[in-house]
C-alpha cells in the first residue's frame, strides 16, 4: 500500500525544454500510526525509568513507620546502592533523625551503639550513648537498654535480647537482605545518605519503676539517724551495737522480696581489698525473707576511676532488687554516672575519724544528699 502522496513541482521553462520531469516523493505516516508509536515509546520510558523514580521518592519522602505494622514484619534492604563514605557525618545525621522521631531520647533510659564508633565517639558521648564492639556483645546482660543502634556489623537478631520491654532496636540494612524479628513491630524505615535505617520496638511497655525515689517519705524517716561523729572505738562489740540500730528497708516497707526477677547484693572493694566478709555478714544479718541473692564482689581502682556506673548499667536492671555496700568515693562515681537509681538499699562506708575528720564530714554531706534524694542509705562501720 502506498502511504505517500506525490507532489510534482512546477516545471520551469528551462526544465521543460530539457525534457526533465523531476518528481520528489515524501511518505508521511497516517495519524493512527503516529499515535501508536508515540505511546509505545512513552510506555517503554516509564518502564525503564520506574526504579529510578522509586529511589527518588523513597529517599526524600520515606518517613517513620508506625507501630501498626504486623509483628515479625519482613523488611527488604536497599539493594546494592553505595554505602555512606563519611560515617563521621552520616551516622550522627541518622541518629539525629531517630531522635527527632522520639525513638532515641538522650538522658532517658540507657542507649547503646554497637560497632566501630571511633569516628563518632564525641557525638555518642554528647548524647549519653554507650558504645561496644560486636565481639563484646556476649558480656552484656539481657534487658538493660532502652535503645540499641547497630552500624550493621552485628546481626539484628542478636540485639533484641539487650532491650527492655518497649525498647527500640535500630540498624543499618545493607544489600538485599531480608530481616525478620518475631514479635518486633517495625516502627521506622527510612532510606537516606546512601543506606536504609530500620527500627523495631520490643513488645510490651516498660513496667513501672519501683525506684527509691518513689519510696514514701514516712518510710525513709523510719531509717536510723546518722551519727554526726564517727565511733570512737572499732571493737567488735561497738560495731555490733551500731549494726543493731540498722532499720532495713524490707522491714520498713513490709516487702516480701517476692516478685522480683532477681535479688542482688553488690560489695564494691576499692584498691583490690578482698576477703572482708561483707557477703557473709549480709547472708547472716539482712532480712532476705528466705530468698536467694546473687552476690557480686567488685574490685575497683583507687579513687573510683573504674567506670563502676557503666558496669552497673550493663549488669543490673531496674526491675531487680539491689543492695549495695560501697565506700564514699565509689558512691560519688555512681551518682555522677546516673546509676544510683539502680540501687534499692545502700550501705555507705566512710573512712573517717582521727586525723581524717574532714573526709568524714564530706562523707556525711554525701549521706545527707542521698537521703534528701530519697535513697535508703545507712552508715557502714564494719561488723
Amino acid at each position: 500500500m502506498d502511504l505517500g502522496r506525490k507532489c510534482k513541482p512546477k516545471k520551469s521553462d528551462g526544465a521543460a525544454a530539457a525534457g526533465l520531469d523531476d518528481q520528489i516523493t515524501v511518505r508521511l505516516p497516517d495519524l493512527l500510526t503516529m499515535r501508536v508509536v508515540a505511546r509505545s515509546v512513552l510506555l517503554a520510558f516509564l518502564i525503564l525509568g520506574f526504579p529510578w523514580f522509586g529511589n527518588v521518592f523513597r529517599s526524600d519522602g520515606a518517613g517513620g513507620g508506625s507501630g501498626d505494622n504486623a509483628a515479625g514484619a519482613e523488611v527488604l534492604g536497599s539493594g546494592d546502592g553505595p554505602r555512606p563514605i563519611d560515617e563521621a557525618l552520616v551516622l550522627p545525621m541518622q541518629l539525629n533523625d531517630l531522635k527527632k522521631e522520639g525513638l532515641l531520647r538522650p538522658g532517658v533510659g540507657r542507649a547503646l551503639f554497637v560497632g566501630d564508633a571511633r569516628s563518632i565517639s564525641p557525638f555518642l558521648k554528647q548524647n549519653e550513648i554507650d558504645q561496644i564492639s560486636r565481639r563484646d556483645l556476649e558480656i552484656l546482660t539481657d534487658g538493660v537498654f532502652d535503645f540499641v543502634f547497630s552500624d550493621g556489623s552485628a546481626p539484628p537478631e542478636t540485639l533484641g535480647r539487650l532491650l527492655k520491654p518497649g525498647g527500640v532496636v535500630a540498624f543499618l540494612l545493607a544489600g538485599d537482605a531480608y530481616v525478620k524479628l518475631p514479635r518486633h513491630p517495625v516502627v521506622y524505615v527510612r532510606r537516606r545518605f546512601g543506606s536504609t535505617v530500620v527500627a523495631m520496638r520490643m513488645p510490651g511497655s516498660s513496667p513501672g519503676r519501683r525506684r527509691l525515689m518513689a519510696v514514701p517519705t514516712e518510710v525513709l524517716e523510719g531509717l536510723e539517724k546518722a551519727l554526726l561523729e564517727p565511733p570512737r572505738t572499732s571493737s567488735s562489740s561497738s560495731k555490733k551495737k551500731y549494726l543493731r540500730r540498722t532499720k532495713y528497708l524490707p522491714d520498713l516497707t513490709g516487702d516480701t522480696l517476692d516478685g522480683y526477677p532477681r535479688r542482688v547484693f553488690v560489695d564494691v572493694a576499692v584498691g583490690g581489698k578482698r576477703g572482708r566478709g561483707s557477703a557473709k555478714w549480709f547472708a547472716k544479718n539482712y532480712p532476705r525473707r528466705d530468698r536467694d541473692f546473687v552476690v557480686y564482689e567488685v574490685e575497683t581502682e583507687e579513687k573510683g576511676q573504674v567506670g563502676i556506673a557503666e558496669w552497673m548499667g550493663w549488669n543490673l536492671r531496674e526491675e531487680e532488687y539491689v543492695v549495695m555496700k560501697a565506700e564514699a568515693e565509689v558512691v560519688e562515681e555512681i551518682v555522677r554516672g546516673k546509676a544510683i537509681g539502680l540501687v534499692d538499699e545502700l550501705f555507705l562506708e566512710c573512712k573517717g575519724g582521727g586525723g581524717r575528720r574532714r573526709v568524714y564530714w564530706e562523707c556525711l554531706a554525701l549521706y545527707g544528699r542521698l537521703r534528701d534524694q530519697g535513697v535508703a542509705v545507712h552508715q557502714w562501720w564494719g561488723y
